[in-house]
């Protein structure tokens, strides 16, 4: 059992030696980090000019003449220390639960060109001490948390479409419909193909994917061939009213094996929005299917200079019935 008090003072000493670069501080306004790892973007690195940050060394490797080659190297490091106390209200012998949640993750990023990428992710997520409150996603000690290849379509064009391919991260709007999981210790991840459409403000994303299963072995995670999800997701902005933006989209969902009060059936789901004014709900409805229509709307806020990353405030509004 690791001793969870001395690991917990050792990672605040490790935190407080390293330096303030460390973080993406400098004295000027960089470009941030991204909220994902393959959302970084640091080209700006080809000019030698521009490296002055303690991490720079491996956020631009040249591999090639052309600058376009290149790799980034990355990792995140998250140490999280849960206490509770009557956490079954009393009903058993134990009633405090200490656990700490480690989680490691290490990409590489590899550019050939403007038209071919690959990124890769190992994720390894350990627990210690939460016994009875223990949950699948605390637990995967080795595995795959991305690994997928980027083909852009239109490499010189201000217009940008690009299919990714393989095991992925999705993100959409506020993340209240599509997020990766963030809270828990192993991130949610999908095996699939996803079409990514740019055009300045404007953007589509269409995909089709598979959950990823995760296991607490060594990489033997594997996608859930019982579930399938699709869908369609666009953001827009909104001409008469400055940094608005509308999101629209389709969500489509089927469970071979979904648990209900019944028993256990299957469930098809589908979730969608028509703008930002009227909402309609058509289709079919039986019993192990739902129509869910939404909208949302969402307004990004500049940061100050005394931001490290810009803040945003996504789902100004939601509304919506289902029924099924």
């Amino acid at each position: 059992m690791i001793r969870i008090r001395p690991l917990i003072a050792s990672v605040c000493v490790l935190v407080a030696l390293l330096p303030g670069a460390s973080l993406g501080q400098t004295s000027e306004i960089r470009v941030p980090y991204q909220f994902q790892r393959f959302d970084d973007d640091f080209r700006y690195l080809r000019d030698p000019a521009k490296r002055n940050d303690f991490w720079d060394p491996i956020k631009y490797i040249p591999i090639a003449d052309d600058p376009a080659f290149y790799l980034t190297l990355g990792g995140e490091v998250r140490e999280r220390f849960d206490h509770f106390d009557e956490p079954s209200f009393g009903l058993r012998k134990r009633n405090v639960e200490d656990d700490l949640l480690h989680r490691f993750l290490l990409s590489a990023d590899l550019y050939l060109g403007e038209e071919l990428r690959g990124f890769v992710q190992l994720g390894d997520h350990l627990q210690a001490g939460r016994g009875n409150l223990r949950t699948p996603t605390d637990l995967d000690r080795l595995d795959l948390q991305q690994a997928f290849v980027d083909f852009s379509l239109t490499p010189e064009a201000t217009a940008r479409f690009t299919v990714r391919i393989g095991r992925q991260e999705l993100t959409f709007g506020s993340q209240r419909l599509v997020s990766v999981r963030e809270s828990p210790n192993i991130r949610r991840s999908v095996d699939g193909v996803r079409a990514l459409y740019r055009n300045g403000d404007f953007s589509l994303d269409l995909f089709a994917t598979k959950p990823v299963q995760n296991k607490p072995g060594i990489f033997n995670d594997q996608q859930d061939e019982t579930q399938i999800f699709w869908g369609l997701y666009a953001v827009m902005p909104v001409s008469f009213v400055p940094s608005l933006h509308a999101d629209l989209y389709y969500l489509g969902l089927d469970r071979k094996n979904a648990f209900f009060d019944e028993g256990v059936a299957r469930e098809q789901r589908h979730s969608f929005a028509q703008g930002c004014g009227e909402l309609q709900n058509r289709g079919i409805t039986t019993p192990s299917s739902s129509f869910r229509p939404a909208a949302l709307a969402s307004r990004t806020y500049s940061p100050g200079p005394w931001l490290r990353r810009p803040a945003s405030r996504l789902s100004r509004w939601r509304c919506g019935r289902a029924s099924g």
